[in-house]
């Protein structure tokens, strides 16, 4: 891929989707080869280092580093090309479902 994004605007915040179009998470942060990007981060780990530094300890959780070169699509969310387990992500998401699942009328 060489599109050209605005990564505040385009790519930080935005919803990621694994191959099977199952929501795994948000991107919290990018890292950069120079003014390319080379991996998405995503998780609580990617972003406890912006906190004030009393508040970085109540963060929990490493980041997942995702190369750039596992991205399928860009649009108004981000396609991966394998499935969330396969990058470490999405526990939080089944453990939630799975528990909303046995409340009754869901």
């Amino acid at each position: 891929m060489t599109e050209r994004y605005d990564v505040a605007l385009d790519l930080l915040d935005i919803q990621l989707l694994d191959a099977h179009g199952v929501r795994c998470g948000r991107i919290d942060d990018l890292e950069l080869d120079g003014d390319v990007v080379s991996a998405l981060l995503v998780g609580r780990g990617a972003w406890r280092a912006r906190l004030p530094r009393p508040l970085r300890r109540l963060v929990r959780g490493d980041a997942a580093r995702i190369p750039w070169s596992e991205v399928l699509a860009v649009s108004t969310n981000v396609r991966l090309k394998r499935a969330a387990r396969e990058y470490g992500l999405n526990g939080a998401e089944v453990r939630l479902g799975a528990w909303l699942a046995r409340i009754p009328g869901s």
